[in-house]
């Protein structure tokens, strides 16, 4: 017998990206660490309900032009495990590869994002990715260069 299917308009509560690199983060008086990186769209915490440990995420208006909001958060562990449990972590300004982020926020012990498996160590928004991997604006869009995953929300 045929399945039948049903035609309903699907309403998403959102629909979010990410995309992740391994990059070198440097902070002042300390060797370069090697890290994974999570490119993610400006509102990707609060799609996926966490709640900072220290300071802010990103605000939804953050990470529309490329370059225009060197930030970063951190994971739970990174800050643990290479920064003491610094609370004065905000604020602070790091690197990555030689670009000059703010450290904003530090994600709960518990966050993992969408790829518990990746160990993420930090976050950016998704339009710094440009000048970070110093990619032309117009071959953002071209293979091979879309990696993003897409998760959306009912």
């Amino acid at each position: 017998m045929p399945m039948k299917y049903q035609r309903d308009k699907v309403y998403l509560k959102g629909v979010k990206t990410e995309k992740w690199y391994g990059k070198f983060l440097t902070m002042a008086g300390s060797k370069p660490d090697r890290i994974f990186t999570d490119y993610v769209a400006g509102d990707y915490f609060d799609f996926l309900g966490a709640k900072p440990l220290l300071g802010r995420f990103f605000l939804a208006s953050e990470g529309v032009m490329p370059g225009a909001d060197p930030l970063i958060v951190l994971s739970y562990d990174y800050w643990k495990q290479h920064l003491g449990s610094d609370p004065n972590v905000i604020g602070r300004q790091v690197a990555l590869k030689g670009h000059p982020l703010t450290v904003i926020g530090v994600a709960p012990r518990s966050f993992r994002g969408v790829n518990p498996a990746l160990a993420i160590q930090a976050f950016l928004s998704l339009a710094m990715e440009i000048p970070i991997t110093n990619m032309p604006l117009a071959d953002f869009n071209k293979d091979p260069n879309r990696g993003l995953r897409l998760y959306a929300s009912r």
